[in-house]
């Protein structure tokens, strides 16, 4: 089955016959199987991660309980909801899951035979964990999820390099350079982190940042202003393709204005959050 772009694990059990090979040694097998197909198409390897691993072991043990191939839980979970469970903060994930196959090599033949599940052994992930559990007559269940974790970014790295790309786009347009005004710097970084404390609030208590206060509170001067958000970018260089590939962020981004400031900040579980403030004066 096609695993969606984004997922999870945590699980009921029920009484179940252990797989002939400890966990361990199906997760780095599964692992070197895995490498060997992405080596072959020039992409880095994958590592194992204990809280990937453990997360697919949860599932298979739920599939193979229910005697069922699914990805969703005996819960009711998804794949995302599980491997946040799992502890594990992740900028993407996703599952694969298989059953009957004895072996890995059989295990990865029907997964590389499948787009869906080919596209993310050939995705772009880092980290990945892997199970194989018996139900009680033997029958194997396969589950295998992937990560990208997130990292924590050095704000004041990160906003430079923002700033850098976007001088780039800019004059790539034939648009003017814009100075970097750290007055707007402060009020981007504020609005930034205005986003990641509204992000942990009941969506009906969400508020849209106050710009003008923010502006106001820093001592910027402006004639005009732009305000370009974004969330869940884990780079620089993530946020700037996702403004650009957006006719609407675009716009201001390659605009006329004069100045900017560029603001980074995180919640509380690592989720990156960005801010451009745009000017003319």
């Amino acid at each position: 089955m096609i695993a969606p772009s984004s997922f999870g694990l945590v699980l009921l059990l029920a009484t179940l016959v252990p797989a002939d090979e400890p966990p361990d040694a199906t997760a780095r097998d599964l692992l070197a199987a895995h490498n060997r197909e992405r080596e072959a198409e020039k992409l880095p390897p994958l590592t194992l991660d204990p809280k990937l691993t453990e997360a697919a072991r949860l599932h298979a043990e739920d599939m193979a309980g229910r005697r069922e191939m699914t990805h969703e839980g005996a819960d009711g979970s998804k794949p995302f909801e599980r491997v946040k469970r799992a502890g594990y903060r992740f900028v993407k994930t996703g599952e694969n899951v298989a059953r009957g196959q004895r072996a890995v090599a059989e295990a990865m033949k029907s997964w590389m035979e499948s787009e869906g599940h080919r596209k993310n052994i050939l995705g772009d992930f880092a980290q990945m964990g892997g199970a194989r559990v018996e139900d009680e007559d033997g029958e194997p269940y396969w589950c295998v999820v992937f990560g990208t974790p997130r990292t924590r970014l050095d704000p004041d790295a990160a906003e430079k390099a923002v700033a850098e790309k976007v001088a780039a786009a800019r004059k790539e347009a034939g648009k003017g350079e814009l100075e970097v005004d750290p007055k707007l710097a402060k009020a981007a970084r504020a609005l930034a982190a205005d986003m990641a404390e509204s992000a942990a609030k009941p969506e009906n208590e969400r508020k849209p940042p106050d710009v003008a206060a923010r502006l106001k509170e820093a001592g910027a001067t402006y004639r005009s202003v732009a305000v370009v958000l974004g969330g869940g970018n884990p780079t620089a260089d993530d946020f700037v393709r996702a403004m650009l590939d957006d006719p609407a962020r675009k716009e201001p981004l390659l605009g006329d204005s004069e100045a900017v400031g560029i603001g980074y900040a995180t919640d509380a579980e690592d989720a990156p959050f960005w801010c451009v403030v745009l000017v003319e004066r």
